[in-house]
């Protein structure tokens, strides 16, 4: 496939590549922009059918923008920082709205942006650049028309090499191999790479805890739960492969016999999308997993859920997982168990019924493992700091001063 403009100036993408950046971090004229794209979604009543744009554009509102400004101005007195230039995006396949964080955020940061979408096209990505086009072709925004360059194209190493050249910055989003390969397309000296490679996620549940609840909150801990794992079919890399349960064996099973009637309750109505072909890769899974590991595997009436539950859970088995609705389930006495478990690899624990200081205690104690610890319903939320990246120090560059 050749290259496919998306969205770039009219004087064509050498006004983007090779004209220098001129706005700092957080100039007038940057939040109005994304505070306009913003209200453009959140807005317009058709594009609510689109959850995560709505989540997107409920992220770049205005006093959220104002709260990541007050946030990028803490720092040290003798250090400025100043945009990158030109950063380059390789946007992910499996999550819509990705591209858009990445980029916007770098536009907020005063940067000029080349975007790579992949050949899977999709309605919510339409809407994202329909309405920044939109937004560009305004005259007070016009300006920002040569810091955005959306494009198309298949694997071609060319099209990514040449791009590189130019960039002062390269955000790779993508699985290890494609981390590998891209990475390997040489950069000019003095650039910089941040690596999103592949990642996976687990949920902690206090089954003691689980059982206190009320009907009220198990129904809003379930839904939280559903929110975390199916969007976008489990593929996302802060989804849940796993639920690790805290208690003893009889804790465990009351928990459980309260907590997954909810799910499937509540999934019955979720716009999960799942296809035929999800559920018999999902089947295929599970018996390969069961032939080769004593475990015990359920499904659910529906079978929007399968779990797996086994008496240990490997890093190897959390890499075989196929999403698309499939828990692996096991049992901790404390949360040192799960030591074994925290890789690089690991990005997100979603936590319910854990007292925080033991968690922090549990971060600590693995420092080569957790990027994120987040109470359930937050998973997939977008932060700055991201994959153990802070993205307003990646994405900006310091110059000390001291006179």
């Amino acid at each position: 496939m050749s290259l496919e403009i998306l969205l770039a100036p009219e004087a064509g993408r050498a006004a983007v590549l090779e004209k220098p950046t001129r706005l700092l971090p957080f100039a007038p004229l940057l939040t109005d922009f994304i505070g306009a794209f913003s209200a453009a979604v959140l807005g317009n009543p058709e594009l609510r059918r689109y959850p995560d744009l709505v989540a997107l554009a409920f992220w770049m509102r205005p006093a959220h923008l104002q709260q990541l400004k007050e946030q990028f101005a803490t720092g040290r007195s003798d250090r400025i920082r100043i945009p990158r230039g030109l950063v380059f995006h390789l946007a992910p396949a499996n999550v819509d709205t990705l591209f858009a964080y990445s980029l916007l955020l770098s536009l907020l940061l005063g940067n000029k942006n080349i975007v790579r979408l992949s050949q899977r096209g999709n309605p919510v990505q339409e809407q994202i650049l329909r309405i920044l086009d939109d937004l560009l072709q305004q005259p007070e925004f016009s300006e920002l028309a040569e810091s955005l360059l959306v494009v198309r194209y298949g694997h071609d190493e060319v099209i990514t090499s040449e791009f590189s050249t130019y960039c002062n910055c390269r955000v790779i989003w993508g699985g290890d191999e494609t981390v590998k390969r891209i990475s390997a397309l040489p950069l000019p000296p003095t650039a910089t790479e941040i690596k999103f490679a592949n990642k996976w996620s687990l949920a902690l549940l206090d089954a003691a805890r689980l059982l206190q609840l009320p009907e009220s909150e198990l129904e809003k801990l379930a839904r939280a739960f559903i929110n975390d794992s199916f969007w976008y079919g489990q593929a996302a890399c802060s989804s849940p492969r796993a639920l690790c349960w805290r208690g003893t064996a009889e804790e465990m099973g009351k928990a459980q016999a309260r907590f997954w009637p909810q799910v499937e309750t509540l999934l019955l109505e979720f716009d999960h999308q799942l296809e035929a072909a999800d559920f018999v890769n999902k089947l295929a899974t599970s018996c390969e997993i069961a032939a080769n590991h004593p475990c015990t595997v359920s499904e659910t009436p529906s079978n929007l859920v399968s779990r797996i539950q086994l008496a240990e859970l490997t890093p190897e088995l959390l890499q075989q997982h196929c999403g698309a609705g499939l828990f692996f389930e096991s049992a901790i006495a404390a949360l040192n168990d799960l030591r074994p478990l925290l890789s690089r690899q690991i990005q997100t624990l979603s936590c319910f019924g854990f007292d925080p200081q033991e968690l922090r205690e549990l971060a600590c104690s693995v420092p080569a493992g957790i990027d994120r610890i987040v109470p359930f319903g937050q998973a997939l939320d977008f932060a700055v700091n991201w994959d153990g990246y802070d993205l307003f120090e990646e994405l900006t560059r310091g110059i000390s001063i001291k006179i």
